[in-house]
């Protein structure tokens, strides 16, 4: 009897760590990048949650840029209207209208702070702004794609207790029949 209620108890364990896990990884916003000083260029940065300290940045840009040349990337503190001048994280440069990136970081903790992409006009011409967008929430293009993971961890950990409480009740009614 002792030995089926540990097993149980490590099974409820295993999923919720395996839960938690899942809704931390494959959590994305999309931030809308909008055109800086009428450069007309435009488009979508999409982060995504690839473990618990990377988040894989994929922009998606149209407009008048010409999508040949190279455009640096990069995601600074602050918000588009004042950034810190030095990169904070260096992203793979837009060729061809795109970019794709893993950078060491938690998604969280960019959601979380004052963060914001912007795209340079070229290396020679790394001070000219393109582009920008700033990294929150509330700036994110519609809703999340995969939603911020907390309605699924609450979910979870709801589910868990039901479960926890159900096998407490089923092993006491047991101990009362003996």
């Amino acid at each position: 009897m002792k030995k089926s209620i540990t097993i149980m108890f490590a099974v409820i364990a295993l999923a919720a760590l395996s839960l938690g896990s899942a809704a931390a990884q494959g959590q994305a916003v999309t931030i809308k990048l909008n055109e800086v000083q009428g450069s007309g260029d435009f488009g979508t940065a999409t982060l995504t949650a690839v473990g618990p300290n990377q988040v894989r940045v994929v922009i998606q840009m149209g407009g008048t840029m010409p999508m040949e040349h190279n455009h640096p990337a990069h995601i600074h503190q602050g918000r588009c209207a004042a950034l810190n001048p030095t990169p904070t994280f260096p992203l793979n440069p837009v060729t061809n209208g795109q970019s794709d990136t893993t950078v060491p970081v938690a998604l969280t903790a960019l959601l979380a702070s004052n963060y914001a992409i912007n795209l340079h006009e070229s290396p020679a011409a790394i001070t000219t702004y393109t582009a920008c967008g700033d990294i929150t929430a509330l700036s994110a293009v519609g809703l999340p794609p995969t939603g911020n993971g907390a309605g699924l961890l609450l979910a979870s950990a709801l589910l868990l207790t039901a479960l926890l409480l159900t096998s407490l009740g089923l092993l006491l009614s047991r101990v009362r029949a003996a």
